[in-house]
C-alpha cells in the first residue's frame, strides 16, 4: 500500500510512504519513507527511513526540514529529521491516525484519528500532544485554513466534514451526502 507523496518545496526531493511487505498484503507490516531525487529517475532511491506500521499521511515543515508521518497501525506520528533522514521522535496520538496537516506557523500539527473519532493537536516545538478534539465519526484527512482559525476534517464513513474552531476547540458539522476523504484549502482561504 503506497501512502501520500509530497514534494519538499525548497528541495528537489520526492518523498513517498510505502509498506515494505505490501506485495504480501500484510497489514501492520514494517514500513519506510523513501526519498528520491526528483531530477533523476523516480525509481532512484536516495534513502529509506524506517517509520512505524502503515504510514498514512505526511506533513513537512520546510523551514526546519522536519517531516511528520502518521503510522495508522501504531497510533503514533514519526517525526523525521529531513536532513539526516532519521526518526528523531515518536508521538502517541489517537487510534488509527491517517491525515496530518500543519498550521501556517508550523507550530501545531493536527492528526485525523479514524478509529477514535478525534483530532490530536501536537506542539511541534516539544513534540507533545497538547489537545485532543472530539469530532465523532471517522476522521480521515485534515486541512488548516491559512489564517489558522479553522481545521477542516473529512469523515469518509459519515459523508461530511467536521469544522474545528481553533480558538475555542468547538466543532460543527457539514453533511454533504457523499463520502469525503481528501481535502485542501486554497492559499487565500476561499
Amino acid at each position: 500500500m503506497t501512502g501520500r507523496i509530497t514534494l519538499k518545496p525548497n528541495h528537489k526531493r520526492l518523498l513517498s510512504l510505502t509498506i515494505s511487505a505490501a506485495l504480501c498484503g500484510l497489514i501492520g507490516a514494517p514500513a519506510t519513507a523513501l526519498a528520491a531525487d526528483s531530477e533523476e529517475s523516480l525509481t532512484t532511491t536516495i534513502d529509506s527511513i524506517s517509520t512505524g506500521n502503515t504510514p498514512s499521511g505526511i506533513a513537512i515543515n520546510s523551514a526546519t526540514d522536519t517531516l511528520f508521518v502518521t503510522n495508522a497501525d501504531d497510533n503514533n506520528v514519526s517525526i523525521i529529521d529531513g536532513i539526516n533522514n532519521s526518526v528523531i521522535d515518536t508521538v502517541s496520538v489517537g487510534e488509527m491516525p491517517l491525515g496530518i496537516a500543519l498550521n501556517s506557523g508550523k507550530t501545531l500539527a493536527y492528526t485525523a484519528n479514524f478509529s477514535s473519532g478525534n483530532v490530536s493537536v501536537i506542539d511541534t516545538a516539544t513534540n507533545t500532544v497538547v489537545d485532543t478534539i472530539e469530532t465523532g465519526g471517522s476522521p480521515t484527512q485534515v486541512a488548516v485554513t491559512p489564517d489558522d482559525s479553522q481545521v477542516f476534517v473529512t469523515d469518509a464513513q459519515h459523508d461530511g466534514i467536521h469544522i474545528i474552531d481553533t480558538a475555542t476547540g468547538q466543532t460543527r458539522d457539514i453533511t454533504i451526502n457523499v463520502p469525503t476523504e481528501g481535502i485542501a484549502i486554497s492559499p487565500d482561504g476561499q
